[in-house]
């Protein structure tokens, strides 16, 4: 291998700082593989303010990711093994895989300053002699890690990449770069390293794959070829969606393998087909995810960033594998004022996956209305097992507590009957998860109307709550019997809830940042937020809501699937059981 490598023409010492312009003279043909990485687009952590980053880490600051504040040191006498910031392990992640140098490249790139590269090779120098005692490797999982030895290769491949287009090369770091991206080769290649059925094994699997091309090794990408297309047969179902509970990872695993599909096609492999095409039908159902204003839906282990919105034709889709609906009204001037809606019951796998099971999202008018509780992140404390629990989705509490999920569990959730037409929508999910109750919610949408309907059956005493957790943006406006008036933000809309069954005793819960209980959302990691919940409950053995929850404008219209009707013509007879909305009959 090294025969080979040694047929790159490397430069005998670094440019100047005053021969910066010569730097494209530089004769780097050569026949070996440092050139090969001009190929390779690798992830950048850090796409604006780089430079002041950059200076950061110079003047004793230290960056890992564009989220974490950053952590005075001294290069001199730096402890590799810190534990930093509120959040220590994504810290200690990104440190073992040298997003500083990454960082650091990025800046000389962007200034051609050769003492961010000088100082990169400082720090690759400290970690290594940190990493060669055994003791180090023993004490920090992040040394050697499936995750930071994937980022780390990475990084490192673009800093030569940088260092090898722009000349500043010399022998000894032929040397040095030949060893350790061949040992992180050899290690991401092992497969009692190697993790399975998660997305951080497609991103070992794709760095394998960028060094196998580097070095020239089928072996390496053979091997990561057969391992990708077993992690695509876990990742998604039968109607390509993505299992992890999460749109994120959703978004990140489809990024995945996009990339990969875009690497193999530059170099011409012919999996490059196969995974694209793959992709393309994961778009559909991540598209229907994004709310009107171009944020995705909280759902599980989500963070709600921004995306790019896709104007979508169709105005609902339902995916019955998956359980999840979605309504998008798509008929108001400006798309972020359309109505959305989310309901979602079932799982396959617990990756990442929330006691959300019969919950749902509602947007409407510009603004969040009934939210979800959020990410949180994954430390192991009271404020995740809350935003894990069902009091943080929009559903049924039974004697606040939460039901348990496992890969053992998936058959006592999901939907039972589903019917999809031009008036209305019908949905029914169950949960039989909570010990000794058997929990159903019958969803029904019709535009800008929700109907619940919940049954809960117990040979026990409970108390069972219905859960609406409001966005920042909602007020509550008026509270009378059985019924809540909220007015969405600075809009003439407003949202009528009301109860048609046994009087359920109302709470208005407002949040508290330091307790782990409702009236809390966290709309990105390590981000916890104030808001209202409201609690409806009642109790009994056998107890059922059913509940109308409508969008009304100023002069009392409420919108439909087909057309408009009056909320006064919202009527329902408790006799039969039956809601008359306009014209049309649900019972």
């Amino acid at each position: 291998m090294l025969k080979r490598l040694n047929e790159v023409n490397t430069v005998d010492s670094y440019y100047n700082q005053n021969e910066v312009s010569d730097i494209k003279k530089c004769n780097l043909k050569g026949g070996g593989y440092f050139d090969r990485c001009a190929v390779i687009e690798t992830d950048k952590r850090y796409n604006s303010k780089v430079l002041d980053t950059a200076k950061g880490i110079l003047n004793g600051y230290m960056s890992v990711y564009p989220r974490i504040e950053p952590m005075k040191y001294d290069i001199l006498n730096f402890d590799w093994n810190v534990s930093f910031s509120n959040i220590p392990s994504s810290f200690q992640l990104y440190l073992q895989g040298l997003n500083p140098i990454q960082i650091l490249a990025q800046a000389f790139n962007e200034s051609k300053d050769k003492n961010y590269l000088e100082f990169a090779l400082k720090l690759l120098h400290s970690w290594r002699e940190y990493a060669s005692k055994d003791i180090n490797i023993k004490n920090n999982r992040f040394v050697w890690g499936e995750h930071s030895t994937s980022i780390r290769a990475e990084n490192l491949i673009y800093f030569v990449k940088i260092c090898f287009t722009h000349g500043f090369w010399n022998n000894d770091m032929f040397e040095e770069f030949s060893e350790i991206l061949f040992e992180h080769g050899e290690w991401l290649n092992n497969n009692k390293n190697y993790k399975k059925n998660h997305n951080h094994g497609i991103i070992m699997d794709k760095v394998l794959l960028y060094l196998g091309y580097v070095f020239d090794n089928k072996n390496w990408m053979e091997n990561a070829k057969k391992r990708l297309l077993e992690q695509e047969h876990f990742a998604f179902n039968e109607e390509m969606i993505h299992v992890e509970n999460s749109t994120t990872y959703g978004f990140l695993v489809r990024r995945l393998f996009l990339n990969i599909g875009d690497f193999l096609k530059k170099i011409n492999d012919d999996l490059s087909k196969r995974i694209l095409l793959d992709m393309e039908k994961t778009t559909e159902f991540l598209n229907w995810s994004v709310k009107p204003n171009g944020k995705i839906a909280l759902i599980g282990d989500t963070n709600e960033s921004p995306c790019d919105i896709v104007f979508k034709e169709d105005i609902k889709k339902f995916y019955p594998i998956t359980g999840m609906f979605f309504y998008c009204s798509n008929k108001e001037k400006e798309y972020k004022n359309n109505t959305w809606k989310m309901f979602k019951s079932g799982y396959t796998k617990n990756v990442h996956k929330h006691a959300d099971d019969g919950s749902f999202i509602l947007y409407s008018k510009g603004y969040d209305i009934f939210i979800d509780g959020g990410n949180y992140g994954y430390q192991k404390d009271d404020f995740r097992n809350f935003f894990l629990s069902a009091k943080a989705h929009n559903s049924i509490v039974i004697d606040d507590k939460s039901y348990p999920t496992s890969n053992k569990l998936t058959d006592t959730v999901g939907i039972s009957e589903y019917l999809i037409n031009t008036e209305y929508d019908y949905i029914k999910a169950f949960n039989k998860a909570y010990e000794g109750v058997k929990l159903e919610r019958k969803f029904y949408s019709s535009g800008d109307i929700t109907i619940l309907y919940d049954n809960m059956y117990s040979e026990n005493r409970h108390k069972y709550s219905q859960i609406f957790n409001l966005s920042e943006f909602m007020k509550i406006e008026k509270i009378e019997e059985n019924k809540v008036i909220l007015k969405i933000a600075d809009t003439d809309y407003y949202v009528e809830i009301i109860q048609y069954a046994n009087n359920p005793l109302l709470s208005v819960i407002e949040g508290n940042i330091n307790v782990a209980g409702y009236g809390l959302i966290s709309r990105s990691v390590n981000k916890i937020e104030t808001i209202t919940t409201l609690k409806f409950d009642l109790e009994g053995e056998n107890c059922n809501f059913i509940t109308l929850i409508s969008i009304v404008d100023k002069y009392g219209n409420v919108k439909m699937n087909e057309g408009i009707c009056k909320k006064e013509d919202l009527i329902f007879n408790n006799l039969s059981q039956t809601f008359n909305l306009d014209n049309i009959k649900i019972e």
